[in-house]
């Protein structure tokens, strides 16, 4: 099974908390009186772990999406067969964006987890107060937490410009259609003109031979 960098930055913080966990009073052995009175009973925190180690995907190309959606109005046939094959690519990669969004925010969601409660034991080993506030400011000011959160911030981005692009070829093949209905009618109206041009020529050579 892979692990993802994030999961093995949780995995790091996880067995720094226990090794910084002091150990429990009966396993403790100071060797002499002088130690268990400087013994600072603080947890000191863990050092931050790189969230950012491998660059998110991007999934789409912006200078390709302006090409994939532009209308050749001279080969409207060949854009129609085309388009698709289009959509189910970009639908696709809507789908990958969005997979990729929710594991981050996932796992984004159990570091902020983590890190709260290891801020709360640590200020109830420090005699601090323990309120909201307090552990909400220690949660935005550790690197781990604001390098994960800019990385779902950043996920999240490429999912809403990958379903702008899905999006985009939904007008293109509106657009496909509406153009294809107006050339249609454009046929439609010359095809009533011939007609009517052959209508007269047909009723002037009767009259002409009845003349």
């Amino acid at each position: 099974m892979n692990i993802t960098a994030e999961e093995l930055a949780l995995l790091e913080l996880e067995e720094n908390d226990a090794a910084a966990m002091p150990a429990p009073v009966g396993q403790q052995q100071p060797e002499d009186d002088y130690e268990v009175a400087t013994a600072a009973p603080v947890r000191e925190a863990a050092p931050a772990q790189p969230t950012g180690d491998i660059p998110l995907e991007r999934f789409i190309n912006a200078e390709q999406l302006k090409k994939d959606v532009a209308i050749n109005m001279n080969d409207l046939d060949n854009a129609m067969m085309q388009h698709a094959s289009l959509y189910v690519y970009y639908a696709g990669q809507t789908v990958k964006a969005r997979r990729q969004h929710d594991r981050l925010k996932n796992a984004f969601e159990i570091l902020e987890a983590r890190l709260d409660k290891f801020y709360r034991d640590q200020f109830a080993t420090e005699g601090k107060k323990v309120t909201e506030g307090a552990i909400r400011q220690a949660l935005v000011a550790d690197e781990r937490w604001s390098n994960a959160q800019g990385r779902v911030i950043e996920a999240n981005s490429i999912f809403r410009m990958c379903e702008v692009a899905e999006d985009a070829l939904v007008q293109r093949k509106d657009m496909i259609l509406e153009i294809a209905r107006d050339r249609r009618k454009e046929r439609e109206g010359q095809m009533r003109v011939l007609e009517l041009e052959e209508q007269k020529k047909a009723v002037a050579k009767t009259l002409r031979a009845s003349a």
